[in-house]
């Protein structure tokens, strides 16, 4: 157990005194607690992981979509 405890800390103070620290972000799942470094071109990643949190959260925004175009169709 000290051993992984020891591997954490060490990777958490090269983040902390790497470059990539500004680039560190908070997942926008806001049931999630992930940190991730967004390395992308744009910098505009939002989600740790598409198969974590992004793609449950563009699912339920399909279905979302779908429901309301659904009842503006139907008008019920």
């Amino acid at each position: 157990m000290d051993e992984v405890l020891g591997a954490v800390a060490r990777d958490a103070v090269d983040l902390l005194s790497s470059a990539q620290f500004a680039k560190t972000k908070e997942c926008a799942n806001p049931d999630c607690t992930r940190l991730f470094v967004d390395l992308s071109r744009s910098g505009a990643r939002r989600w740790c992981g598409m198969a974590e949190c992004g793609n449950k959260h563009k699912a339920a925004s399909y279905r979302k979509r779908k429901k309301q175009e659904s009842v503006l169709e139907t008008g019920v």
